[in-house]
């Protein structure tokens, strides 16, 4: 179960700290940032950086040698729930989510087959 955490948070930390610092908030106001700066942190992070944890998970997952499935799994419910608190449309969600499981199963993959 150890070598199974970092597999399966490292999309779910990512989502979290972009969700906190996409709201105008304390954080946000000590940072001194402004509201283009909150919706470009949102926006990019959605984009870039959310696929790019999961392609990160995705790789990890293959070099520890990790089931696929329930990594994947938690990571788009976690991303899921995010997207619904920031009322995201039902078909802006799926294109979102087939775009991170896409970055995930090239991450896993590319490195399963360069594995062997």
């Amino acid at each position: 179960m150890k070598k199974n955490i970092l597999g399966v948070l490292l999309p779910l930390l990512t989502m979290t700290i972009i969700f906190f610092l996409s709201f105008e908030n304390t954080i946000t106001n000590s940072l001194g940032l402004s509201e283009m700066d909150i919706k470009g942190i949102l926006i990019s992070g959605v984009v870039l950086y959310i696929p790019v944890s999961f392609l990160v998970n995705g790789i990890i997952c293959a070099k520890k040698q990790i089931n696929w499935k329930i990594p994947a799994l938690i990571s788009l419910l976690g991303s899921v729930v995010i997207m619904m608190y920031l009322r995201f449309d039902s078909t802006e969600m799926a294109l979102y989510l087939s775009y991170y499981s896409m970055s995930y199963c090239i991450g896993y993959w590319i490195t399963s087959v360069m594995k062997k």
